[in-house]
């Protein structure tokens, strides 16, 4: 059998979307027809049609042929030609054809037309995946999504014609009465409000059960249909999930726990499969199925590692992600690769050399699978403190069940509990417990910290200043203490609570980094909505900020920075700039694209004119700044986000040894943690910066020190902006000095 179109190639020019079939007659005989347009290549017009053959094929319906002709345009009434009509009328004769299929979606009228040409019955794309959809709904929620989207699509195609003597219709004003096509149409409209009503019943019983088990670790399997992601399914749980070689073999969504256990509980949803252009009726309607997804902790992207068309899969999928909203961790899982050999295994492994090659099939390569899926986990983590009252024992059981206690505490007030748990579960449980307090005195401080386990005391005997609050911080006072054994320790505390997500992400990023860079970062032992706590680092800060803003230095020379300072920072931020993005998402850290930063940055502006008041000449530069492209092509790489010498504690040679507050932290542009080194030190620095960077392998970007330049540059704005958010006068005071300095240089 042939492929027909305007201009039929020779057969070896042309690979054929379909296969003869010589197999008995099915009930149904089609033919596909399809419109290339110009910016549809044959091979992408040849891969919708073979997927439109198998999702036919799922219905009972042979295909014996594929008709297309080219077009400039899908939106004629008419759609084909007279002479392709005329040869598809010829093929539906001479092969008893009983149904044509459209590969794409027809209007109502194209539909009306169509099927007015050809004299037989004509369905698009989007009727035969509804079509199987509702041979596939097995739950009330699938059945119900499925009934919607019907409705959604039949509600245009109802018309005159496809009515029963639309001519008499119901009563009305004026004796003018409603057609049957108008009465149609309504009764479908209230059909469809008493179906949304009931799904929002039962999405409302959803998602209370999946609140249930947001403690949980929860792993969505998405994928193209028939990828084997229910086979996985079941490998990975050990449960009797539905298991065939069919298109759409699952709709809904199957919750099962992961087996062998983990704790916390780890639990696996296999979601409804995707495919080229699902009908966005179906996407409307199952976003509910979908929410698994959107709450995952983790999505795995499953493949079918033999299909040569998994690329396109693969972007399909993230599409769908992206229009429902989901963006949390993901990883992509090769499965089926059982079915390859060890070429190409090793093919797959150049193209994709993070994703996993697994097979449902292969008890070995399932265990490496949830070992990943463990790790992960792991790495999800955020190592927090509780504080439960003797008398919210239900929390106490609660956190038990989902987070691995580390310490347990019993004092006066309740019990003490370090935990680790996913990111989602804390907040669950902070919900429930009292609010915490803010501390202005050191004594009530060290109370809080002594209800938590951890006895400190001020050091008296050998710092004059002990006793007091550090208060140069902005967001967080600091007191430095010892322990029993005379150890230093440093404890912060918020001056806003507000402060606790923010806080959340930087223990999150802690955790992930302090055994990856070649300086020591806090390790925190004790982190609460209220107190921070951890052991003092070596070293001594880069400069010193005095309560009336005066900088001391120590124990580097600001007029001539060493070398040794100037390697140790370029050898610290390679390391940073080293580090896979994967494991950087994994752990939470956000990510600002140069689009992102420059909107942001640009949005401040506006705000801050009025109180920075510049001079026509330093506006003018600013905007400079944001309109000039070849300064935003940069590529995202970890950045501190606020590295000045204040955090960067140095040992009596100079170089940096550790580095501190990492609050700001994210991958973004790289200027951002050199631009200090155009404010705080001589000309020349930043380019003796970038020479070493560059022996030690950072990837900072192009036009580095022009970045840094007009970065620095900006910074007036930067602080100005976070002066007016937070109503702190001395930020709003050097941001007018910065200003100056600049209006002075021009």
């Amino acid at each position: 059998m042939r492929h027909h179109d305007d201009t039929t190639p020779d057969a070896d020019e042309r690979r054929e979307p379909f296969s003869t079939h010589d197999i008995t007659p099915t009930p149904e005989r089609a033919l596909i027809l399809s419109v290339q347009l110009s910016h549809t290549d044959d091979e992408e017009l040849y891969s919708s049609a073979r997927e439109l053959e198998r999702l036919a094929n799922t219905l009972g319906i042979e295909v014996l042929g594929f008709h297309s002709q080219r077009r400039s345009s899908s939106k004629s009434a008419k759609l084909l030609g007279t002479g392709k009509l005329e040869e598809i009328v010829h093929a539906i004769e001479e092969l008893g054809i009983t149904r044509v299929l459209f590969d794409g979606e027809l209007t109502p009228r194209q539909h009306d037309n169509l099927e007015e040409a050809l004299g037989l019955k004509v369905t698009d794309r989007s009727g035969v995946v509804l079509r199987i959809f509702e041979e596939r709904a097995q739950t009330r929620q699938a059945q119900l999504e499925v009934d919607i989207a019907r409705i959604a699509y039949e509600l245009p195609r109802v018309r005159r014609g496809h009515v029963a003597d639309d001519r008499r219709g119901g009563g009305g004003r004026g004796e003018k009465g409603h057609t049957n096509v108008e009465l149609a149409r309504q009764r479908l409209r209230d059909r469809l409000v008493t179906l949304r009503r009931e799904l929002t019943d039962l999405q409302q019983h959803a998602a209370t059960q999946r609140a249930r088990r947001s403690s949980a670790f929860q792993v969505a399997l998405v994928g193209y249909t028939n990828a084997g992601k229910s086979s996985l399914m079941r490998a990975l749980t050990s449960s009797e999930v539905l298991v065939e070689d069919k298109l759409f073999a699952t709709l809904g969504t199957t919750v099962r726990k992961l087996d062998p256990p983990l704790q916390p509980e780890v639990v696996v949803s296999d979601t409804v499969g995707f495919i080229k252009r699902l009908p966005h009726e179906l996407v409307a309607s199952f976003k509910s199925t979908l929410d698994e997804a959107h709450d995952a902790d983790l999505l795995l992207y499953v493949l079918d590692a033999s299909d040569p068309e998994w690329p396109e899969h693969l972007n399909v999928t993230r599409e769908t992600i992206q229009d429902i909203g989901a963006n949390p961790h993901s990883r992509v899982v090769f499965n089926k690769v059982d079915r390859l050999d060890d070429a190409e295994r090793a093919s797959l492994r150049m193209r994709m050399p993070d994703a996993l090659q697994v097979s449902a099939m292969r008890p070995e390569l399932v265990k490496l699978l949830h070992a990943e899926i463990a790790r992960i986990q792991e790495t999800s983590f955020v190592e927090e403190s509780l504080l439960i009252p003797f008398e919210l024992g239900h929390v106490l059981g609660a956190v038990h069940e989902g987070a691995r206690v580390v310490e347990q505490h019993h004092g006066p007030r309740g019990t003490a509990l370090k935990v680790r748990a996913p990111a989602h579960a804390i907040p669950l449980w902070r919900a429930e417990l009292p609010d915490p307090p803010l501390f202005d005195d050191v004594d009530s401080l060290l109370e809080r910290a002594a209800d938590y386990g951890l006895e400190l005391m001020v050091d008296d005997a050998h710092d004059p200043s002990a006793g007091v609050f550090d208060e140069s911080g902005a967001d967080y006072r600091v007191l430095h203490a010892i322990d029993q054994e005379g150890d230093p320790w440093i404890v912060r505390t918020p001056r806003r609570l507000s402060l606790y997500e923010a806080a959340r992400q930087e223990a999150r990023a802690l955790r992930a980094l302090s055994d990856e860079l070649p300086v020591e970062l806090p390790r925190w032992e004790l982190h609460t909505p209220e107190i921070i706590a951890y052991r003092r680092l070596q070293g001594s800060p880069g400069w010193h900020i005095s309560s009336t803003g005066e900088f001391s230095w120590h124990p580097s020379n600001p007029q001539n920075p060493s070398e040794a300072f100037l390697r140790s920072v370029a050898r610290t931020i390679a390391a940073m700039h080293r580090l896979p993005a994967s494991r950087l998402e994994a752990a939470g850290i956000p990510q600002r694209s140069p689009h992102q930063e420059r909107d942001h940055l640009r949005g401040m502006l506006p705000r801050v004119l009025s109180v920075l008041k510049p001079s026509s000449e330093v506006r003018e530069r600013w905007e400079r700044w944001l309109d000039a492209d070849h300064l935003w092509a940069w590529e995202p790489r970890l950045v501190h986000g606020d590295l000045h010498p204040g955090h960067l504690l140095l040992d009596e040679r100079g170089q940096v040894i550790g580095i501190i507050d990492w609050s700001e932290v994210h991958r973004g542009d790289p200027a951002i943690d050199l631009s200090f080194f155009i404010g705080a030190f001589p000309p020349g620095t930043l380019e003796r910066l970038r020479d070493l960077l560059d022996e030690e392998g950072a990837e900072p970007g192009f036009a580095l020190v022009e970045r840094c330049r007009e970065r620095w540059a900006y910074y007036a704005v930067i602080a100005a902006d976070w002066a007016l958010d937070n109503d702190h006068d001395q930020a709003l005071a050097h941001a007018r000095n910065l200003v100056k300095a600049l209006e002075s240089q021009a």
